[in-house]
C-alpha cells in the first residue's frame, strides 16, 4: 500500500511537473517573439551573432546567392553637380555637390522608352536639394511604372520628405554600439521602410499590423529582423569573383550603345546608389553601402526568414520545455545520476560551477538560425531564467525549513 501511495504521489509530481514546464515555456515562447520584435541588441549576443553567421556562410558555405543576373549595381558617387548651399532662410552662401541629375534623367529617358526592359529600380538618392534640372528629371521620373525613391526621418522625428512626389520608402540605419544589425520594417506603427515598400510592389503581399501581431502576404511575421547579409560588400567588389556582380558607374552606363544598355538591364532589378565613398555602414560582416544593405533586407523577406513559421515555434517549445522541466525539478541537475558522473570530473565541476542558462539559450539560437535564418536576443531570457530559479530555490528552502523538526 505504502508503495503504491508513493507511486501515486510520484505520478502527480511529475503530472505537475510537465504541466507547469508546458506552460512556462509558452511564456518563453512570447517573449523570444517580442524581444526579437525589439530594437536592441546586447555585446555578447553580437559576438554570439557573427559567430554562427560566420560558421554558417564562410566555413560551411550554407547559404543562397542572389543570382548575378537578376541584378545590375549603379554607381553614382563619381558623376556629380554643383548646386547651391542654402542657410535656414533660403539664401545661398556656398554650393555643395548632389548626384547629377541631367544624367539621371537621360538614364530614366531611356528606360522609359522601354518600360519593358527591366524589372524594378530602386533609386537610392534622397532628393532633397532642388537644382536647375529638376523640371526635367521629375518629367521623366514619374513616368517610371517600377520604382522607388527614399525618404528619411529628421532628427525630431518629423518625416523629411524628398522634393519630388513619387513612390517612396523609408531608409534610415540605426546603429547598436556602432554596428547596424536591426532593421525595423515599419516605423512609428504606419511608415513602411524602402524594403518592404519594394517587396510588396513585387510580390503583390501587403504587410498589415493588427494589434500586436504583424502579417505579411496573411502569414505572422516579425516586424524587426536582424539582417542575413546573403551579399556582402566584399563580394559586390570582387572583380575577379566566380560569381561576378554588374556594378557599373551611372556615366558609363548612359554612354553604352542601346543594344550594349537595354542588355545590361535587361529584366534586372537596377539599384542606383552611392558604392565607394559616403553612405557606407558598419554591419556584422564589416564595411557595407546603404544601397547593398537595404538589397539585403529585400532578400530576408524573399527567402520569408522573417516569417514565425510553425517549424521555429516548435523548436522553441522543445528546446524551452527542455529548460523548464530542468528549472521546476526539485533535484539540481548536478544531483541527478547522469549530473553525478559528470561533476566527479574537473571539466563537469566547471561547467555547473560557472555555465548558466546562456549555454542551453545559445544552443536554440545556433539551431534557430541554421534551421530558419532568424537569430534570437537570448541574454534578458537568461536574466529571466536565473530570476525564476532563485525564486524556485527561496521558495524551496522555505518549504524545506517549515517541515524540520524542532
Amino acid at each position: 500500500m505504502k508503495k503504491l501511495f508513493n507511486r501515486l504521489i510520484h505520478k502527480k509530481h511529475i503530472t505537475l511537473l510537465l504541466v507547469y514546464s508546458g506552460f512556462h515555456s509558452l511564456i518563453m515562447i512570447f517573449l523570444s517573439l517580442w524581444l526579437v520584435n525589439q530594437h536592441f541588441v546586447y555585446g555578447d549576443e553580437r559576438i554570439l551573432f557573427q559567430a554562427t553567421a560566420g560558421i554558417k556562410k564562410i566555413i560551411l558555405g550554407m547559404e543562397n546567392k542572389p543570382a548575378p543576373e537578376d541584378y545590375i549595381f549603379v554607381n553614382c558617387c563619381y558623376d556629380n553637380m554643383l548646386t547651391d548651399k542654402l542657410d535656414e532662410e533660403g539664401f545661398s552662401f556656398g554650393n555643395q555637390p548632389i548626384t547629377d541629375r541631367k544624367k539621371l534623367a537621360l538614364f530614366f529617358d531611356r528606360l522609359n522608352k522601354r518600360t519593358d526592359s527591366y524589372k524594378y529600380l530602386v533609386c537610392d538618392i534622397f532628393f532633397k536639394d532642388s537644382s536647375s534640372f529638376d523640371s526635367l528629371l521629375y518629367s521623366k521620373l514619374k513616368d517610371l511604372k517600377k520604382f522607388i525613391v527614399p525618404y528619411h526621418l529628421s532628427e525630431s522625428g518629423t518625416i523629411d520628405e524628398p522634393i519630388f512626389n513619387v513612390n517612396r520608402g523609408l531608409a534610415d540605419y540605426r546603429l547598436i554600439q556602432y554596428v547596424f544589425m536591426k532593421y525595423p520594417l515599419v516605423s512609428n506603427d504606419s511608415l513602411k521602410s524602402l524594403p518592404l515598400r519594394m517587396y510588396e510592389d513585387l510580390s503583390g503581399n501587403k504587410f498589415e499590423k493588427k494589434g500586436m501581431f504583424s502579417y505579411l502576404g496573411g502569414k505572422p511575421v516579425f516586424s524587426t529582423i536582424i539582417i542575413d547579409f546573403k551579399l556582402r560588400y566584399y563580394e559586390l567588389l570582387d572583380r575577379n569573383a566566380d560569381r561576378m556582380y554588374n556594378l557599373v558607374n551611372l556615366g558609363d552606363l548612359i554612354r553604352m550603345t542601346d543594344s550594349a544598355f537595354y542588355k545590361s538591364v535587361n529584366n534586372k532589378i537596377i539599384l542606383i546608389g552611392d558604392y565607394y565613398e559616403r553612405d557606407i555602414h558598419q554591419t556584422l560582416f564589416g564595411k557595407m553601402s546603404g544601397t547593398l544593405i537595404l538589397l539585403n533586407i529585400y532578400l530576408s523577406l524573399l527567402n520569408q526568414e522573417n516569417i514565425i513559421s510553425f517549424g521555429l515555434l516548435f523548436l522553441l517549445f522543445i528546446g524551452y520545455f527542455a529548460i523548464s522541466f530542468d528549472l521546476f525539478s526539485s533535484d539540481d541537475l548536478k544531483d541527478r545520476k547522469y549530473g553525478k558522473k559528470i561533476a566527479q570530473t574537473k571539466f563537469g565541476k566547471f561547467l555547473f560551477k560557472y555555465l548558466s542558462f546562456v549555454l542551453y539559450l545559445g544552443i536554440i539560437s545556433v539551431a534557430a538560425y541554421f534551421l530558419f535564418n532568424i537569430h534570437l536576443n537570448i541574454l534578458l531570457l537568461a536574466f529571466y531564467l536565473k530570476a525564476v530559479d532563485s525564486l524556485l530555490k527561496y521558495i524551496r528552502n522555505k518549504k524545506n525549513n517549515k517541515e524540520m523538526p524542532l
